[in-house]
């Protein structure tokens, strides 16, 4: 007959979370038969209460840190290899992102120079449609002069070349105002319109 080995029949040890979770019960117990501490064997067995309760979160919190300090180094090491090329945190950037953002610098200067580039077509094409008004308004009153003095018998007065001649300055300066709006709408626009007629 075999005698079997002292202690073999003992329970295993309570783990950390179950000695909290006892401790957490024999506190709930005490909160619900004690609303108020009133005297002072109250007073003494909430202070061990207090204690033990703290002893046995110290304890689980121990077991935690001592299962979880692995893993957290092992995310570490991992975060640590990637976060150095890439990291979603803009203040602290990876070489990827960093070279991202120097061509996103180069984008946006060059979006700023194209810029510059139109606002200076567009002024120019303002100024050049605004002389070119002018130039048709001179041969508009150039040709209604020429009318006015073959109105009273001037001979030769050059009416039909006046006309001619405003008509084209007109049909110019229509032309230079439709590319003046369309270099302010689109620089880059390569189409003409049709010239206009008085």
């Amino acid at each position: 007959m075999q005698i079997a080995a002292i202690g073999h029949n003992n329970p295993p040890e309570p783990t950390p979370i179950e000695r909290a979770q006892d401790a957490m019960a024999v506190l709930a117990s005490f909160l619900n038969e004690t609303p108020v501490i009133t005297e002072g064997p109250h007073l003494v067995e909430a202070k061990r209460l207090v204690e033990h309760a703290t002893g046995a979160m110290a304890e689980m919190e121990a077991e935690r840190d001592k299962l979880v300090r692995p893993l957290n180094e092992q995310v570490s090491g991992i975060n640590a290899k990637y976060k150095a090329i890439h990291n979603s945190d803009s203040k602290k950037p990876g070489t990827f992102d960093k070279v991202l953002l120097e061509l996103r610098a180069r984008l946006t200067a060059f979006a700023r120079e194209e810029e510059a580039k139109r606002a200076r077509a567009a002024e120019l094409a303002r100024i050049a449609a605004e002389q070119a008004e002018a130039v048709a308004r001179e041969a508009e009153r150039i040709e209604q002069e020429a009318r006015a003095n073959a109105a009273v018998g001037e001979v030769d007065t050059g009416v039909v070349e006046a006309i001619a001649i405003a008509d084209r300055k007109f049909a110019e300066f229509e032309h230079a105002s439709r590319f003046a709006a369309r270099t302010e709408r689109e620089p880059h626009s390569a189409s003409e319109a049709a010239p206009a007629t008085r």
